[in-house]
């Protein structure tokens, strides 16, 4: 799912730059990142603070808001509340 949502963020040009200006991750590290669970948790953190951006990946992706939320729960995450 965090992969998903990575790929989701890597398609827009806008959405991608918001994850970096947000996060402070250095693009040229995101490959080599995308197997840290923590890196991955911080994606679908990402995605889980704006609910415009959630339901539009959850759209994208075909999935349920729930899901996101027990893929977070999954890598360590806490309530989306």
């Amino acid at each position: 799912m965090a992969l998903r949502a990575l790929g989701y963020l890597a398609a827009d040009r806008e959405r991608i730059l918001r994850f970096v200006a947000l996060t402070g991750v250095d693009p040229g590290d995101m490959r080599r990142m995308a197997s840290r669970p923590d890196f991955l948790l911080a994606v679908l953190d990402h995605l889980a603070a704006n609910e415009a951006a959630l339901l539009d990946f959850c759209a994208d992706v075909a999935t349920a808001p729930e899901d996101v939320a027990a893929a977070r729960a999954a890598l360590g995450g806490g309530d989306m509340d």
